[in-house]
């Protein structure tokens, strides 16, 4: 049964131009992608102001502006490793047989 399947699987190609309105949701996402940025450089200016704010009274504070710089910076990583991990994530999909 599932050789008969995986023998009348259609190939897959994604293909922009077979959807109408493709574009504006590219520019969605890119979009997004920029509000994403713009999140995580303003997370980045509040933990640095939280670490130093806390330094010089309360050390719970310099933890949580360390812990806000960090996240930011790996969600923009994120949002930058975004195209590549989709991509790989297709082609390893793509590649089960």
């Amino acid at each position: 049964m599932l050789a008969w399947l995986l023998a009348q699987t259609p190939s897959f190609t994604p293909d922009a131009g077979g959807l109408p309105g493709a574009s504006a949701l590219a520019n969605l996402v890119q979009g997004l992608a920029y509000v994403g940025l713009l999140a995580c450089g303003a997370g980045i200016i509040l933990g640095a102001g939280m670490w130093g704010i806390g330094a010089s009274s309360n050390p719970y504070q310099v933890m949580n502006g360390k812990r806000t710089i960090i996240l930011s910076a790996l969600g923009a990583a994120i949002i930058g490793m975004s195209t590549f991990l989709v991509r790989w994530a297709f082609g390893l999909g793509s590649g089960v047989s």
